[in-house]
């Protein structure tokens, strides 16, 4: 699973996004037509999911509470 978690974040620092977060994380976050797409293929609210998952790994790293 590590591997295709690194996967997706190497396709996300090779279009542009930040190297600490998802392809799918970046698509909730923004709003993109590859959520959607990411959701049919992954299950319906993926993109969501691991976007939340990503902003409390970020939040927690950094001591931010919410």
């Amino acid at each position: 699973m590590k591997l295709l978690e690194l996967i997706s974040c190497l396709l996300n620092v090779l279009t542009g996004g930040d190297p600490d977060e998802s392809f799918s994380a970046r698509a909730a976050r923004t709003g993109s037509p590859w959520e959607s797409r990411i959701d049919r293929v992954l299950g319906e609210g993926h993109c969501a999911l691991v976007h939340v998952r990503t902003r409390r790994r970020q939040m927690n790293r950094y001591g931010i509470k919410q």
